[in-house]
């Protein structure tokens, strides 16, 4: 993962105040029951029962800042499986600034407990996003923002769930920077002190306990055994699970099969990308295309690799069709990847024209990676 992006997930924690607690709809138990389920609706893609689900809630308490947050949290999912373009990101920030906005209002006049939890999830989630988008220090700046409203919560709550969700991140990360990135040293003071397997205790917690955090929480276990831990029998546990949970998301399902081309597990990568592209064949929205244009990529270079080219090839054509319904389509990953792989394919059975044509577009794009620098290699060499 880039380094100002797990930077930015540091948790900077500013002093907590003391607070006096007023009636929370957030903390109503009713309410907690249902907005788990409505998590759950949102997380599996079906946003409509959500909001059936919330509607009576929405209807008794019509200004709290939940519903504007909520806003953001569906179109969050319109953004994530499909993160290279940018067509909703006005509307997301419009949302978040909503909830902020409304929250700020709240707290003007007390020390609002679920002002205080919107707001800090609402400035966590931007700052998330603004890394996403290379803005480094607006998402630095929303980032302490965040916590700011973090450390307040904890001195009015300590027990809530959900505090567990950004504990862990804290605790983990920060220690995982000072143990494996020399750079950031000179800046080690910044940072709160951390401890990574203290930081997967609480992210566990958060997966039990939560209101809003649980997906994320388990999202965020598996990610870290997967990548940083390298325990890739437990990250399987943790992203199974997710697909399981949520067996219409079809980000989940493309994160189990990054982790299958991560440990090169060939055979159970071809076959399961066989079984969720069967499902998704019918679907076209972005979300759905995005799929396709990675699942053909990963499970075409396997083909290739086992030296079923015939097969890759049908493959590598459906991702780049895929992607070409797509923006921002010359600069996506999986796009590149399925063009590249198209070029080498075409050359290695002398379709010169072909060949030239897909690498070309590859060496034109503006990403920063190594198909793009082999691309240009084989024009230089071939051509």
């Amino acid at each position: 993962m880039n380094f100002l992006r797990i930077t930015l997930l540091i948790i900077l924690i500013l002093p907590g105040v003391a607070l006096s607690q007023d009636e929370s709809l957030l903390l109503d138990e009713a309410f907690v029951t249902d907005v788990r389920q409505a998590v759950d609706s949102v997380y599996n893609m079906n946003y409509g029962a959500s909001l059936e689900i919330l509607q009576p809630w929405r209807n008794e308490h019509p200004d709290h800042p939940v519903w504007a947050f909520w806003q953001a949290l569906e179109i969050w999912w319109k953004i994530l499986p499909d993160i290279e373009n940018t067509d909703h990101d006005d509307a997301f920030f419009d949302a978040l600034d909503e909830a902020k906005h409304i929250s700020d209002e709240r707290i003007l006049g007390s020390k609002d407990l679920d002002a205080l939890i919107v707001n800090s999830m609402s400035y966590a989630f931007s700052a998330r996003h603004l890394s996403n988008r290379s803005s480094w220090y607006r998402s630095l700046l929303h980032g302490r923002k965040a916590m700011g409203y973090f450390s307040d919560v904890e001195a009015m709550l300590p027990e809530l769930g959900d505090l567990h969700f950004g504990l862990g991140m804290k605790e983990y990360f920060s220690a995982y920077l000072r143990e494996n990135y020399p750079v950031i040293r000179p800046f080690a003071w910044m940072l709160p002190g951390g401890d990574r397997e203290g930081g997967i205790d609480h992210l566990q917690i958060a997966a039990e306990t939560s209101t809003f955090m649980i997906p994320e929480s388990i999202f965020f276990l598996g990610h870290i055994q997967l990548h940083y831990e390298e325990n890739f029998n437990q990250a399987m546990v943790y992203l199974t699970d997710l697909t399981r949970q949520y067996p219409n998301n079809g980000y989940y399902q493309r994160l189990l099969i990054r982790s299958h081309e991560r440990q090169n597990n060939q055979g159970r990568a071809i076959q399961l990308a066989g079984k969720i592209l069967s499902r998704w064949e019918d679907k076209n929205t972005a979300a759905d295309l995005a799929l396709k244009e990675e699942l053909h990529v990963i499970r075409g270079r396997f083909l290739k690799f086992r030296g079923q080219e015939d097969q890759a090839l049908d493959d590598f054509i459906a991702a780049y069709r895929a992607g070409e319904k797509l923006n921002p389509k010359d600069n996506r990953y999986n796009f590149i990847r399925a063009s590249y792989y198209l070029g080498e394919i075409y050359l290695s059975r002398g379709e010169r024209g072909h060949a030239a044509y897909f690498l070309q577009k590859v060496s034109a794009s503006n990403l920063d990676n190594h198909y793009v620098e082999r691309a240009k290699s084989l024009l230089h060499e071939e051509f």
